[in-house]
């Protein structure tokens, strides 16, 4: 059987305080259709 987690509910409090998470540009990690393309935010010509 396939099964897949669709969503992660936690339960308690925390065990100390949340900070402001610190996150990167989408455009620094993220690539369009494969491995090694084109950074996500850049200008890319359609397909077809």
């Amino acid at each position: 059987a396939h099964v897949a987690v669709c969503a992660v509910m936690p339960l308690g409090r925390p065990a100390r305080r949340l900070t402001r998470l610190k996150r990167k540009p989408v455009a620094e990690f993220a690539m369009r259709e494969r491995w090694g393309g084109a950074p996500f935010g850049a200008d890319v010509p359609p397909r077809g």
